[in-house]
C-alpha cells in the first residue's frame, strides 16, 4: 500500500502540489488525471523517490520514504518499475542492454539466467527476436514496450506509468491499455498510471483521482467519473475549452499577458 499525506512542493515561489492526499491500495490501477501542468509527472517523481516534498509525508508498505537516507530509499526504489513518457531507452545499448542494465541493478544472475528472464519479459509484452535490435530500429510503440519489459524485468511490486500511450496512434495505444491490464492480472503489480486518455483511463483504471490546483478534486470508480456532475470535472473528461467568445477577446487577453 502506498499513502500520501499533505504532500506539499514548491518549485522557487510557484507551489504545485499544496496538500496531495491519496492512497492507492494494493493490486489495484490507479489513474491519476488533471490538465496539462498541474504537477501529476511531479507526484509520480515524489512516490519513487526522485524529489523530496517541502512537507507531508508517504508512506510505502508502512514506512515513510521522504526521511530516508539515500541506501534505505534505493532498497525501496527496488519495489517500482517505472514506465517514463519518452521510454527513456538508451540509444546507445541494444533492447537486450538496456534491459539487462536495469536487472543488473537488483539482481546477481549469471549471464545465460538474464538472458532468459529477458526474453520471458519480452514475451509479456509481446515482443519476440528483438534483443539485439537498438532504439532507433523500433517503432514507438515497440519502444514503449520495451520500456515496460524493462520495468518489470526486476519483479517490481508497484509499477508507475508516465502518459503511457502520449504519442501513440490509436490502435497502438490500445495495445498499451491491454498490456497494462494483462501485467496486472498475471503479475499481480499495483499500477499507478498519469493519463490524459480517457478512453484508456475507462478501461484500465480501479479508481480514478483528479489532480487540479496542487490537490486531489475528484475521486471515485470509473462509473462515479462517468456520472459525475463536477464541472471541473466535466469540462477535463469531456475536453472542452473555456469559451472565447471573440476574437477581440483573445486579443485582449494577449494584450494583457504581455503587460
Amino acid at each position: 500500500m502506498i499513502v500520501i499525506e499533505n504532500l506539499k512542493k514548491k518549485f522557487k515561489k510557484d507551489w504545485v502540489l499544496k496538500g496531495v492526499n491519496l492512497t492507492v491500495d494494493k493490486g489495484e490501477t490507479k489513474v491519476i488525471i488533471g490538465t496539462s501542468g498541474c504537477g501529476k509527472t511531479v507526484l509520480l517523481k515524489h512516490i519513487i523517490g526522485l524529489l523530496k516534498p517541502d512537507n507531508g509525508k508517504i508512506w510505502v508498505d508502512g514506512e515513510d520514504i521522504t526521511t530516508m537516507g539515500f541506501r534505505q530509499l534505493n532498497k525501496i526504489r527496488h519495489k517500482f518499475g517505472m514506465v517514463f513518457q519518452s521510454s527513456a531507452l538508451f540509444d546507445s545499448m541494444s533492447v537486450e542492454e538496456n534491459l539487462k542494465l536495469a536487472l543488473r541493478c537488483v539482481s546477481d544472475i549469471s549471464v545465460e539466467e538474464a538472458r532468459q528472464h529477458i526474453r520471458h519479459c519480452l514475451a509479456l509484452v509481446g515482443l519476440k527476436k528483438v534483443e539485439q535490435l537498438y532504439p532507433t530500429e523500433l517503432s514507438g510503440g515497440m519502444k514503449k514496450r520495451v520500456a515496460i519489459a524493462r520495468a518489470i524485468v526486476h519483479n517490481p511490486t508497484y509499477i508507475l506509468y508516465d502518459e503511457p500511450t502520449t504519442g501513440l496512434d490509436p490502435i497502438t495505444a490500445d495495445t498499451i491499455t491491454q498490456l497494462i491490464n494483462r501485467l496486472k492480472e498475471q503479475l499481480g503489480v499495483t499500477s499507478i498510471v498519469v493519463s490524459h486518455d480517457i478512453i484508456s483511463t475507462y478501461k484500465i483504471a480501479d479508481k480514478v483521482a483528479m489532480l487540479h490546483q496542487g490537490k486531489i478534486h475528484f475521486e471515485g470508480r470509473t462509473e462515479e467519473l462517468r456520472q459525475t456532475t463536477d464541472p471541473i470535472v466535466k469540462q477535463f473528461i469531456e475536453a472542452r475549452a473555456p469559451k472565447i467568445e471573440s476574437v477581440w477577446q483573445l486579443k485582449g487577453e494577449r494584450n494583457e499577458v504581455q503587460k
